[in-house]
């Protein structure tokens, strides 16, 4: 169960693959996060979630972690592979693992790729593909994409939106 969160798990389409969870896989979760989640779905029961370090003392398991220092701030292509390719690639030819997702790896020469975010680009807007990362469902209503922006409630800073942004942009690496 480990290994499976660590390093995730790649199906052909149609079915969806999970992504890696581990740091050392680009994921957002340390070694013992990994292991705290491992134990839970071994060992736990919904009542336990709130409980985790009762279990743990009861397995005669570590109860703290040493919290390690966070990673090097990744480049854009760092936060697209954590962040995006999960549905998405940027190799060209080749299919994105969610077969609803575009491969953008010309972005930047081709996109965007759907007809509401080229209406929000041909008015102008410097800022088009970037409020598409923040919050798609603003732009187009329905679509499986979801808000990726901290200020429409998804897991990115600002930072990290204009890293990627910039990455698919081909401004930055």
């Amino acid at each position: 169960i480990e290994t499976t969160i660590s390093r995730g798990r790649r199906f052909d389409p149609p079915r969806y693959s999970m992504p890696a969870w581990a740091r050392s896989e680009g994921g957002p979760l340390s070694p013992w996060q990994v292991k705290q989640l491992a134990d839970l779905i071994m060992y736990g029961t919904e009542a336990d979630w709130a409980d985790l370090g009762q279990i743990r003392q009861q397995r005669e398991m570590p109860v703290a972690e040493v919290i390690p220092p966070p990673p090097a701030i990744p480049t854009g292509a760092d936060q697209f592979r954590i962040t995006c390719a999960v549905c998405h690639t940027a190799d060209a030819g080749k299919n994105s693992p969610n077969p609803l997702a575009p491969n953008l790896a010309e972005y930047a020469t081709k996109g965007p790729l759907n007809d509401q975010l080229k209406a929000v680009k041909a008015s102008g807007d410097l800022d088009w593909l970037t409020k598409w990362v923040v919050n798609p469902p603003s732009i187009k209503p329905g679509t499986a994409m979801p808000p990726y922006g901290a200020s429409a409630g998804g897991t990115l800073n600002d930072e990290q939106v204009k890293r990627v942004v910039d990455y698919l942009l081909g401004r930055g690496k």
